[in-house]
């Protein structure tokens, strides 16, 4: 089982958190998870995730583009 620190809100909160369940992530806000998710907004609005995995730094622009870089 991989835990996932997740944070933000709203709707796209909710649909990423199912998605990653789906996937068989533990998503909660575990001490020393694997991946620490942010899930923020660009000036227009439009979601994007930033991943933290240990040292590495990645930006997904979408829920699929997401799961497949995990």
């Amino acid at each position: 089982c991989v835990h996932i620190a997740l944070a933000g809100e709203g709707e796209a909160f909710h649909w990423t958190q199912k998605a990653l369940e789906r996937k068989g992530y533990i998503v909660n806000k575990q001490e020393n998870p694997a991946h620490i998710i942010t899930l923020r907004f660009d000036d227009t609005n439009h979601p994007y995730w930033h991943v933290l995995s240990g040292e590495r730094h990645q930006t997904f622009l979408s829920i699929a583009e997401l799961i497949n870089g995990l």
